[in-house]
């Protein structure tokens, strides 16, 4: 891995507990929305409107992943990273093949599920908004981006008690 590909140092050490604790949310939420969504199509409704409410849980659920992925990717590019939206929940470059191939298989099976659930309820075609975000979260978080062309790296937290307080003292 050449220096202009390392990701940036954020947050926790336990960053790859969280990576792995994206994926099984994403198998999670699919699961239990799979649960919810299918047993209405052949006319089993245990809970009236129970895939209504779970899939306006999941969109709002999805709307605080997305600022979540959105705002550690901005952090990611203020520190030198080349995060873009596409690479972002593409999970672009040199990262580890298996949690993304397990991310966009559950998506691709809460789209699936989503595709014969609609048929019941309009309402299921919101839910596959959580695992695409959980893709970006994930991809925010361990993804590896090259480094901007032109824009130094910032100063680690370690780094920033060495310096001023006030930004134009760290120049």
């Amino acid at each position: 891995m050449s220096a202009a590909s390392t990701p940036s140092e954020i947050g926790p050490t336990g960053q790859r507990e969280l990576g792995v604790l994206i994926v099984r949310a994403s198998w999670i939420s699919t699961a239990l929305f799979g649960l919810l969504v299918i047993p209405p199509v052949f006319g089993f409704e245990p809970v009236d409107g129970l895939s209504v409410g779970v899939s306006m849980l999941y969109l709002l659920l999805s709307m605080v992943i997305w600022s979540w992925a959105l705002a550690l990717a901005a952090l990611r590019t203020t520190r030198g990273d080349d995060v873009q939206i596409a690479s972002l929940f593409l999970v672009q470059g040199d990262v580890k093949a298996t949690p993304r191939v397990s991310l966009y298989l559950s998506l691709g099976v809460s789209i699936a599920i989503t595709a014969v659930g609609a048929t019941a309820d309009p309402f299921v075609v919101l839910a596959p908004m959580l695992p695409l975000g959980l893709v970006g979260l994930w991809g925010a978080r361990n993804g590896v981006y090259p480094a901007r062309s032109g824009v130094t790296q910032r100063a680690h937290k370690d780094d920033v008690e060495k310096l001023g307080s006030d930004p134009q003292e760290r120049s």
